[in-house]
């Protein structure tokens, strides 16, 4: 087969063959370099499963007993939720944190991976004849993905032809073997070809069979794993510069950035290695082209790599006196540092990097929303919510307790201005919160909202709400706009604008913060640090954990509950959540858990991980004969073989957290105290208790019922909970004001009240009412900050005011 040059002259068609220098990494018979016989392929199989187990990995990471860990990893294996666990099989897990289950459950799957991956380049490399022992033992080792990434890309077949390849294909391959190892090899005039590229001069033929042997120095197992061991012992550094194109970006952009213009950070150990959210901010500004980013190694790392290979490759052979060869090896060595070994180690160092402050960055987000989340709700409470704006006005949205919209409105406030407009909304204002009792008033936190709030606290100031005692707290609105476009507000609003919804989801998120956020995706939720930064799937697999964590923690009354919070409690779906609310509009409310059953589709295991989450409050169970007059009556489905049939009694269990698995010790504990079932919930079954417990502690009673101590603790607890416990009590309540601060009001050493609206890395974000957030960095925390979370009410001191940044510095007191 011939192809034809540009003068009609004929040469051969250079067909590459799988070349030796494709093995790359270390073997034991070659020392780290080629195979020395090529006619046997190997035909010895692989398995290609990892030489570990998941909770080993598991339990030397985290510090975890290894029963523990082998225990949670077969619970997440029988699709047990991390709630359900933590809650009912504590003492199965070592009675650990839901934090550190949650971290776990994220290795486990991040572990998973890399077995699956292990198993599929094995089988690659067994493809392209390329797997060696001991590359088959290096590989089935490996426990991180990052790692058997960088262990496979050698092998990696791509689209891009490296210069390697083109060399390969111009046939030069031999005689770079036979130079690499010293042996006798062709002359390099007789390869040149004039109407070839890449052979048409001696240059070209020398730089050709340098690539070659530079592909296999610089993929050689070995000799990478020495320039990581290097890496590891010096102090590596990121350099930011002013990026060329920085000019031509926005000038605002430009100014955040400036700061990290011209310096360095250390890459090296945890401790002194740059803090996630500060690569998180380079990040972005190299984003932007605002910045320029470059990793960079002291010199004596490549001094000493090249040195290594020098030495390494020198003397193979008997040509080892040529000049020419040490020439060709040493600009190689030299070529294979530069182009391929310092850039592959660079990537991966940014690689972990951007992987670690990733992590770190969910981590803050997933803190955050919790706190939010677990804000204690405002019941009983008639409220206006309040979207403030400019050009298209102040949108007011009267909520009744029960969450039911009594009366909406857009009025108009001119800023600064005496004028009849004004004066038209105060009197919409004053007649709003006197119509409707609103005594309470949540303000969005968006555009005009310092406004709005500066002209809400004069008319409270002046007493036109008299005699209402008017209060007044900001509210996050992050989302509401997102939520008020959605399918679900429209088809509960179909008549009212986005606008006008907005204001009703403010008020609702201080009257049940948990039931109104879970409405949108938590990503949207503006309580986080570089979030939109961060893979959408990695965020939101994260944040919905949370979610789930929370109501379900919280309970849920079943009979009550909207699908859209129904969906996220353990072990429902969307699906799951909207037959149960098909149920209940047909047959009923649900007098006991037991009826969960009879819904379609939902089994044993759905059952097992939703139930204790699921209440039935005393008054859901005594009234539901009222309830279900027009009801289709509630007939029990077929039982098969071997299954409990449905009672449809009310159960006084049911009002509290203790599992159905558990109602027999429950019953048992409670006829040891001669406590009466149906008083469950009430004070005086919660004395009778206690005055047991002081005499006989839980400890006692599970070595009396021969039960374990965790589960007789868990339902000790539940049943000293009082009716509709709920947990978000014990949080702290929102801050209300009923006057406007400036920040020119504040002085240095001024003590204040504040609430936190967002942790980071670098410390907590706190409102003290002057319209902007003052920072308590976390140096200025007295070792506080682990404790601290989104909502939580702190005594702060006032160390700095930058009138000109309008920038306030706290510190915890």
């Amino acid at each position: 087969m011939k192809r034809r040059n540009s003068e009609n002259a004929t040469e051969p068609i250079v067909k590459r063959t799988k070349s030796r220098w494709d093995v790359g990494p270390n073997d034991v018979e070659n020392k780290g370099i080629l195979p020395k016989c090529e006619s046997k392929p190997n035909t010895q199989k692989f398995s290609g499963e990892a030489k570990w187990e998941i909770h080993e990995v598991l339990a030397d990471s985290f510090g975890v007993p290894l029963p523990a860990c082998k225990n949670f990893t077969s619970l997440i294996q029988e699709d047990c939720t991390l709630p359900f666990i933590a809650r009912y099989r504590k003492e199965m897990i070592g009675n650990l944190d839901i934090e550190v289950l949650r971290k776990m459950k994220s290795s486990l799957e991040d572990l998973q991976k890399v077995q699956g991956k292990i198993v599929s380049v094995v089988k690659s490399l067994e493809k392209q004849s390329a797997l060696t022992p001991s590359l088959n033992e290096t590989i089935c080792n490996i426990k991180d993905l990052d790692e058997l990434e960088f262990c496979y890309a050698p092998f990696k077949d791509t689209k891009k032809r490296t210069l390697a390849a083109k060399a390969r294909e111009l046939g030069l391959e031999s005689v770079a073997i036979a130079i690499l190892e010293g042996k006798k090899h062709a002359s390099l005039e007789s390869l040149i070809k004039p109407n070839v590229e890449g052979l048409d001069s001696l240059k070209n033929v020398e730089l050709g069979i340098q690539h070659v042997i530079a592909d296999a120095i610089g993929k050689n197992k070995e000799n990478v794993d020495t320039m990581s061991e290097l890496v590891a012992k010096a102090d590596a550094r990121i350099c930011v510069t002013k990026s060329r194109n920085a000019s031509k970006q926005d000038p605002s952009d430009l100014a955040k950035f400036e700061s990290y213009i011209d310096k360095t950070f250390s890459v090296g150990s945890q401790e002194n290695s740059i803090k996630p959210h500060l690569f998180l901010a380079i990040s972005r500004g190299e984003d932007l082209k605002i910045l320029s980013v470059k990793i960079t190694f002291p010199n004596h790392v490549e001094s000493s790599w090249i040195n290594y290979c020098e030495r390494k490759y020198g003397n193979r052979g008997t040509d080892t006196s040529s000049n020419f060869r040490k020439s060709i090896v040493t600009k190689s060595i030299k070529d294979a540092y530069s182009r391929i070994v310092e850039p592959r180690l660079t990537r991966r160092i940014r690689s972990k990097l951007t992987e670690k402050s990733h992590h770190a960055a969910v981590d803050v987000f997933a803190r955050n929303l919790k706190g939010l989340l677990l804000s204690p709700p405002l019941p009983n409470t008639t409220v206006l919510g309040l979207d403030p704006g400019f050009k298209h006005g102040c949108k007011c949205a009267a909520v009744s307790p029960s969450g039911a919209v009594l009366y909406t409105e857009t009025i108009y406030i001119r800023f600064g201005e005496r004028d009849v407009a004004s004066q038209s909304a105060a009197t919409s204002l004053i007649s709003m919160v006197q119509k409707y009792g609103c005594t309470t008033i949540g303000l969005g936190n968006g555009k005009a909202c310092r406004e709005t709030e500066d002209f809400l606290s004069k008319l409270i100031q002046k007493g036109v709400f008299k005699p209402y005692d008017v209060r007044y707290t900001i509210i996050n609105e992050c989302g509401a706009s997102i939520y008020s476009c959605s399918p679900e507000a429209k088809e509960e609003f179909p008549h009212l604008e986005p606008n006008l919804i907005s204001a009703i989801s403010i008020a609702r998120r201080l009257q049940d913060p948990l039931t109104e956020y879970v409405r949108i995706s938590p990503r949207h939720i503006g309580v986080g640090m570089y979030q939109h930064d961060i893979p959408v799937k990695q965020l939101e697999a994260a944040l919905d954990d949370i979610v789930s964590e929370c109501v379900s923690f919280v309970g849920v009354d079943i009979n009550t509950c909207p699908e859209h919070v129904l969906s996220k409690v353990a072990g429902l779906s969307s699906n799951k959540a909207k037959k149960i609310i098909d149920y209940r509009n047909k047959k009923g409310q649900f007098v006991n858990r037991q009826q969960i059953c009879d819904v379609p589709s939902l089994g044993p295991i759905t059952f097992q991980q939703c139930a204790g989450f699921l209440t039935i409050p005393e008054t859901s169970a005594t009234d539901n004969s009222n309830d279900n007059v027009d009801k289709e009556p509630c007939k029990p489905k077929k039982v098969s073989r071997g299954k409990k049939a449905v009672t449809h009694s009310p159960n006084p269990l049911d009002r509290t957290c203790v599992h159905p698995e558990s109602y027999q010790l429950a019953h048992r504990i409670i006829h040891m105290f001669k406590g009466n079932m149906e008083e469950i919930g009430h004070e005086s079954f919660i004395r009778q208790l206690q005055t047991y417990l002081s005499t006989k502690p839980s400890k006692q009673i599970a070595k009396e019922l021969r039960e374990s101590e965790g589960k007789v603790d868990q339902i000790v607890l539940s049943l000293l909970h009082p009716l509709r416990y709920d947990l978000r009590t014990n949080f702290d309540k929102p801050l209300f004001k009923r006057s406007v601060t400036s920040i020119a009001d504040l002085k240095i050493g001024q003590e204040l009240r504040g609430r936190i609206s967002n942790i980071t890395d670098f410390g907590a974000f706190v409102d003290i009412g002057v319209g902007k957030d003052a920072l308590v960095h976390t140096s200025r925390m007295r070792g506080k900050k682990e404790i601290l979370s989104v909502t939580n009410q702190v005594s702060v001191r006032v160390i700095n005011i930058d009138m000109s940044l309008e920038r306030i510095s706290l510190e915890i007191i």
